[in-house]
Parts: structure tokens; sequence; C-alpha cells
């Protein structure tokens, strides 16, 4: 089994969120809204999700009126200060992420490769750099 998100955990993203979840058996939802745009996110996590072939984990989703995100096999998660949380999936090459805000955002990186967030920003191509420049903070928290 892999990481599984504790009650201390979804004390912290409460905080950073500034809502409180519905919670289920294995489950936690936060309804988030932005006041001023009146955008709005629904953000799920799950604990003890079977992935198959005997890996379990735990899962983020995000649902907007613009669609639909997930990211499976978290294997840890960051409070970034003051309002945003960035969900983690990685493994020895690769970083995925789900970073999720208490003013309704929330963008999604999908396999990054681990080496581009330690590369000097100025000789990355361009379709690159907001990546490398998001995620060096996730980067801290792979160890």
């Amino acid at each position: 089994m892999n990481f599984q998100f504790q009650i201390d955990d979804i004390k912290k993203i409460s905080e950073t969120l500034g809502a409180e979840p519905k919670s289920g058996e294995h489950s936690w939802v936060w309804d988030i809204k932005n006041s001023q745009t009146e955008q709005k996110i629904i953000i799920s996590l799950y604990n003890n999700v079977d992935f198959t072939d005997g890996n379990s984990g735990a899962l983020v989703s995000v649902q907007s009126i613009h669609g639909y995100l997930e990211l499976h096999n978290i294997s840890r998660f960051i409070v970034f200060e003051p309002d945003e949380i960035i969900f983690i999936h990685s493994d020895d090459k690769y970083l995925s992420s789900l970073v999720v805000g208490r003013e309704a955002t929330s963008s999604l990186y999908s396999n990054i490769n681990i080496s581009l967030l330690n590369q000097d920003y100025s000789e990355l191509e361009p379709a690159v750099l907001l990546a490398a420049m998001q995620l060096a903070i996730a980067d801290s928290a792979i160890d």
C-alpha cells in the first residue's frame, strides 16, 4: 500500500483551502468557490483506491466547469503557502502533480522529467519553462 491521507493531512489541507470537507469512509470532498469570479471547483480525495495488481493508494480529482482532472497513486503533497496544495506522484524519473488553490484554481502537470527541474531556466525551451518553474518547489519533497 502506498501513501494514504491521515486526519492531520486533511486538517492542513482544509486550513489552506479555507473550507471544511464532507467526509466519507475513505474520502473527503471540498467545494471551493472564488468569491470574486464565482468560479467553483470540487476537490475530492480518496484513500484505499484499488489501482489493480495489488496496488492501492490515494487519488485526487478536481471538477470544474472547464473539465475534470485526476491524479492517481499520490506519493505526497505539499502545502504551498499561502493558499495552494500540490499533490504529487513521482517515480525515479518523472513527476506529475495536481495543484489546487483556495481561489478555485487548478493546474495539472503530467510526466515531467525530474531532471528538467534542476536545469538552468535560461537554457530551457519556452514550452517547458512554466512547468519547470512551477514544479521546482515539488522537487524538494520527492526525497
